[in-house]
C-alpha cells in the first residue's frame, strides 16, 4: 500500500493505491457528528474497491484511522455497520477495541 503523490488530504489515513496508482480504498475520519452520522455514519468510515475485498485492506485502514483519531484527541470513536455486512462487523472485533455494542434502529432510507 502506498500513498498518492502529495501524500494524504485531511484527516484520515493514507488511501492505498496499487502499483498502477488505482485507488483501492478510503478512509476518512469525521472529526465532528451531527445526528445523522451518531445514527448512520459513525466516527470513521472506510471502503474498500470490490475487486480488493478480502486482502486487508479495511484492517489496515481502520487501524491507522484509530491511531489518527488517539492523536486528534478522540477518546472514543463511534463505528456503525450494517449488520448485514458481514465483512465489516467482524472487522469490528479484529482490532484492539472495546466490545461493539448492537444497536437495533429503524433510520429513514435515503
Amino acid at each position: 500500500m502506498s500513498v498518492p503523490p502529495g501524500g494524504p488530504v485531511g484527516a484520515g489515513p493514507p488511501t492505498p493505491v496499487d502499483e498502477t496508482r488505482r485507488f483501492l480504498g478510503v478512509a476518512n475520519i469525521r472529526p465532528r457528528l451531527n445526528e445523522y452520522l451518531m445514527a448512520r455514519g459513525g466516527r470513521i468510515g472506510y471502503g474498500v474497491r470490490p475487486s480488493e475485498r478480502g486482502k486487508g485492506y479495511a484492517t489496515e485502514m481502520l487501524r491507522l484511522a484509530l491511531g489518527i483519531a488517539a492523536k486528534m484527541g478522540l477518546e472514543r470513536v463511534l463505528l456503525i455497520c450494517d449488520k448485514r455486512n458481514i465483512a465489516s462487523a467482524r472487522l469490528r472485533y479484529i482490532l484492539p477495541a472495546p466490545r461493539p455494542k448492537e444497536r437495533s434502529r429503524s433510520m429513514p432510507s435515503e
